[in-house]
C-alpha cells in the first residue's frame, strides 16, 4: 500500500514539474511574441511617422515655390546669396501687366520661427489685411546633418542652416526643409525634402 502511494506521489511530482516546465517555455513564448509584435508596431508607427512628415514638408515647399515662382528677384530681402542663405524673406510678385509694364503687388514673407518651428506664409505682410498661413509646425532646428559650429557638415554649400532655409545662385532659389517628430520613445525622426525654382522676374 505504502509503495502504490509512492509511486502515485512521484506521479503526481513528475506531473507538477512538467506544468511548472510547460509555463515557463509558454511565457516565453508569449513574450518572445508580444516582443516581436510591438517591434512590428513600432515600425508600422515610424513609417507612417516618416510619410506624414515627408508629405508635409512637400506640402510646404510647394506652396514657398509657387508663390515664388511670380516674385521680382530684385525685391527679394534679405539676398539669400552667399554662404548662410536664409530662414525668412519678403518679396513682391506679379499681379498684373498694364500696357507691357508688370504691376507688382504688396510685400509677401516667408517666415521662420525657430523657437518654435512654425513656417508661416503671409500675404500682404505689415498691412491691414495681412493673411498669414502656417505650413508646418515641425520645422527642425538645424537642417538635417548641420550643427551650429560654422562649418557645413551637410555638404550642401550652406554654414550653419535653419531647418528651413532659401539659397540663391543667380536666378535660381534652392529650397531645403527638414521636419522632425518624435516617436512614442522620445525618438526623433526627421524627413528633409529640397526643390529649386528659377524667378525670372526682376534683375
Amino acid at each position: 500500500m505504502r509503495a502504490k502511494l509512492l509511486r502515485r506521489n512521484a506521479r503526481s511530482a513528475f506531473t507538477l514539474v512538467e506544468v511548472a516546465v510547460t509555463a515557463t517555455l509558454l511565457a516565453a513564448l508569449l513574450g518572445a511574441a508580444a516582443m516581436v509584435t510591438s517591434a512590428g508596431f513600432g515600425a508600422q508607427r515610424t513609417t507612417a511617422l516618416r510619410a506624414g512628415l515627408e508629405n508635409e514638408a512637400r506640402r510646404a515647399l510647394h506652396r514657398i515655390a509657387l508663390e515664388l515662382s511670380t516674385a521680382d528677384l530684385g525685391s527679394i530681402d534679405p539676398d539669400p546669396a552667399g554662404p548662410f542663405g536664409t530662414h525668412q524673406l519678403q518679396f513682391r510678385q506679379v499681379v498684373d501687366v498694364v500696357d507691357g509694364a508688370a504691376v507688382w503687388g504688396p510685400p509677401c514673407r516667408v517666415e521662420l520661427d525657430p523657437a518654435s518651428g512654425s513656417l508661416r506664409f503671409v500675404r500682404a505682410a505689415g498691412q491691414a489685411n495681412e493673411r498669414r498661413v502656417v505650413l508646418s509646425r515641425r520645422v527642425a532646428d538645424q537642417l538635417e546633418g548641420e550643427t551650429a559650429d560654422l562649418t557645413d557638415e551637410n555638404a550642401n554649400g550652406l554654414i550653419d542652416e535653419r531647418g528651413f532655409s532659401v539659397q540663391r545662385n543667380g536666378d535660381l532659389l534652392t529650397l531645403r526643409l527638414t521636419l522632425e517628430a518624435a516617436e512614442l520613445n522620445e525618438v526623433a525622426v526627421q524627413r528633409t525634402l529640397e526643390t529649386s525654382i528659377r524667378v525670372r522676374n526682376g534683375s
